[in-house]
């Protein structure tokens, strides 16, 4: 029998600012999370160090961790050489080509164009979700918001630059906006 997470800690744009994710690594114990998503920008302008540093912080929390690169993720070529290492050492930590345990789970560093939003989207990938139907999708974006779009529930979890993640409850269908901070 396939375990669900039901469960989740989703954040997005650390900017290779290690102390906000050791806060929230620390944090993600007391949210009883069975998972962890991170969206880019991870570590713009990133070197294969500021990228094994962020990995190894999220790998403390021994929870599957899925992360996402973002537009400012660049040079792509140190972002995928430290992601294709690390995985080999925390068989956990999942990189975009990862699963969360078969369940339609999507996740963008693009918000989908959606009037609740209040703010442009991509067309193409409203579509995507209203064609595909994921139960869930994770953008970024720097305030932490949540619609429904079709059946899907869209989440942008806040920018843990600022101190925001969300825990978001998939069996209670519920999202609760906490700051590292508190």
């Amino acid at each position: 029998m396939r375990h669900f997470v039901s469960r989740i800690v989703a954040t997005a744009e650390p900017r290779g600012n290690l102390e906000a994710v050791e806060r929230l690594v620390k944090q993600v114990d007391e949210t009883g999370a069975e998972a962890v998503v991170v969206l880019g920008s991870l570590a713009p302008r990133g070197t294969t160090r500021a990228y094994s540093h962020l990995f190894k912080a999220l790998a403390q929390t021994r929870l599957p961790t899925f992360y996402l690169p973002g537009p400012e993720d660049v040079p792509i070529v140190e972002y995928i050489r430290e992601a294709a290492t690390i995985e080999l050492i925390y068989p956990y930590l999942h990189g975009v080509h990862g699963t969360l345990d078969y369940q339609k789970v999507f996740l963008f560093s693009t918000p989908p164009e959606h009037k609740g939003f209040h703010e442009s989207g991509s067309t193409m990938l409203a579509e995507l979700i209203k064609s595909y139907r994921p139960r869930l999708v994770f953008v970024s974006g720097k305030e932490p918001k949540r619609e429904l779009l079709g059946t899907s529930l869209v989440v942008m979890p806040g920018s843990l630059t600022q101190g925001d993640f969300s825990i978001v409850d998939l069996r209670e269908q519920t999202v609760e906006t906490r700051s590292i901070r508190s």
